[in-house]
């Protein structure tokens, strides 16, 4: 083979490799994104619930509102950071909250709770806190929820009179407007008191019933419902 074939072969490989490193660029840039494209649309669809590690956050006073999402993702009361007792958590929807002593509580239903209400300037709120509230607030309202002492039921006279102990303001106790029996069960439905005035604290209240006499009183468990902190099954006892 003559000088000229091989400088010409030797022309051609080149312009072949070239070509090839070109378009290998332009796929490399078409799978790698640039500094100026946007991020991932990251979603988190669980909000967050603060817990109050440690403290037992016993307060005398009434906490009522609906349970709400701030614009911070955080669990609200009335408007306000919700902090939960310890032990308490957010079911995995990230819809229905156990709170310690209570029921579950569905986020955006209205709630009566045992607890107690704090203003603090920004500076005092903890950082863990200060991540729920609006990058340019200069205070937070608190709203502890102490863990709930939970309602009751004992007998008064064995296979007679029984008593049951609920919680709420003293102004608006829980007052049962039904009671029903049948087998070894008694159900005993209370009015909702959350749409009325009622003073901000929270006390029990003893309330006594007769058996039914449809009930076995052998062993019996009481059903209550209509309270603010959910249906609650008790065994007297």
């Amino acid at each position: 083979m003559s000088a000229a074939r091989h400088r010409t072969a030797f022309v051609w490989t080149a312009i072949a490799i070239f070509i090839l490193g070109v378009l290998g660029a332009c796929r490399s840039d078409q799978n790698t994104p640039s500094a100026t494209d946007p991020a991932p649309d990251v979603t988190n669809d669980v909000p967050t619930l603060l817990v109050n590690q440690g403290a037992d956050g016993r307060f005398g006073a009434l906490v009522s509102g609906m349970v709400e999402v701030n614009d911070q993702d955080c669990l609200t009361v009335g408007g306000n950071l919700l902090i939960a007792p310890e032990g308490s958590f957010l079911h995995g929807d990230g819809k229905t909250l156990h709170l310690t002593g209570y029921e579950l509580v569905d986020v955006g239903n209205e709630v009566q709770l045992g607890g107690g209400q704090e203003d603090l300037p920004i500076e005092a709120v903890d950082e863990e806190h200060r991540a729920c509230l609006s990058p340019d607030a200069t205070s937070a309202t608190i709203e502890a929820i102490a863990p709930g002492p939970g309602p009751s039921a004992k007998w008064i006279d064995r296979g007679r009179t029984f008593a049951v102990v609920t919680h709420g303001s003293s102004s608006c106790p829980p007052t049962a407007t039904e009671i029903t029996g049948a087998n070894d069960s008694v159900t005993i439905t209370f009015s909702d008191a959350s749409k009325r005035v009622c003073t901000a604290d929270f006390a029990p209240t003893t309330q006594e019933f007769d058996l039914p006499s449809e009930t076995d009183a052998t062993q019996v468990v009481v059903t209550l419902l209509g309270l603010n902190n959910g249906s609650q099954t008790l065994m007297l006892h």
